[in-house]
């Protein structure tokens, strides 16, 4: 296994059924988004994180500035982008993460880290 992609959220009952049914609730819930960059900080590979704006729920400067926390060394970020109603969210996306990371990095020298 080269990578792993991990999902930040838990969005329907994967427990009840492994595939995904059309028309269920979808939820996402901060525990989940915890208890998965959890399990990222001990993965072996590096990790695609994905779903980090949860549908549009969460702010994007929040979303970048959390996973620009959350990734190590190798991983990257995959976020899905609907440009009919936003034609410039793709340049927007990549400034984002780009001045999390930066921010992040800035701050992990500030700490001495």
């Amino acid at each position: 296994m080269d990578y792993f992609l991990c999902c930040y959220y838990n969005p329907s009952h994967r427990d009840e059924w492994a595939e995904h049914v059309p028309g269920v609730s979808e939820y996402y819930r901060e525990e989940d988004r915890r208890a998965m960059t959890e399990l990222i900080q001990g993965l072996s590979r590096p990790v695609v994180h994905y779903k980090i704006m949860a549908v549009g729920r969460n702010n994007p400067s929040a979303a970048f500035a959390y996973a620009a926390s959350q990734m190590r060394l190798n991983d990257a970020v995959c976020v899905g982008i609907y440009q009919k109603d936003r034609p410039g969210i793709l340049r927007q996306d990549v400034r984002l993460l780009e001045e999390s990371l930066v921010a992040f990095a800035s701050g992990m020298e500030d700490a001495g880290i």
